[in-house]
């Protein structure tokens, strides 16, 4: 009888110890559109996971730091970046180039203009970045002589 109490006293104090908690184990932080909060999670996943389960839309040029395939883990900070992208075209003009020839025919220090020149024009294209808001410095991606000079 004795040994029975025993046994009986011990699987419940190993059942006590298998009740389940329902506290979420992680609190993971999310910056995005210029907020910031936190969310309880109970299980690990990816942070692609995570945004998808807090119903974040990423666009194509989103930058997510960590990586989506990251797993996330308890006080991480997920923070996501909008990008966005345009072109900018400008044009120049290209200065044509004088070309001087002696002429004995001329007096010392005489000049004449024998063709006139003409000035050409370039455009060039540049990428501009938009990161949360805020305009990054152009980045050339093409340049095109319109009109060459003469």
């Amino acid at each position: 009888m004795r040994r029975f109490t025993w046994l009986i006293l011990l699987t419940w104090v190993l059942l006590a110890g298998c009740t389940t908690n329902d506290q979420p184990s992680l609190i993971v932080s999310l910056v995005v559109d210029g907020q910031e909060r936190a969310y309880p999670q109970s299980n690990p996943i990816t942070v692609g996971e995570f945004l998808t389960q807090v119903e974040v839309e990423l666009g194509t040029l989103d930058d997510v730091t960590p990586p989506l395939y990251t797993q996330i883990s308890d006080g991480m900070r997920v923070t996501v970046v909008r990008v966005s992208e345009t072109e900018d075209c400008s044009t120049t003009d290209i200065a044509f180039q004088e070309r001087r020839v002696p002429n004995e025919g001329l007096p010392p220090g005489e000049e004449r203009v024998v063709q006139a020149g003409q000035s050409g024009v370039e455009e060039t294209c540049y990428r501009v970045q938009i990161r949360d808001g805020v305009r990054q410095e152009p980045v050339p991606i093409r340049s095109t002589i319109i009109t060459a000079p003469v």
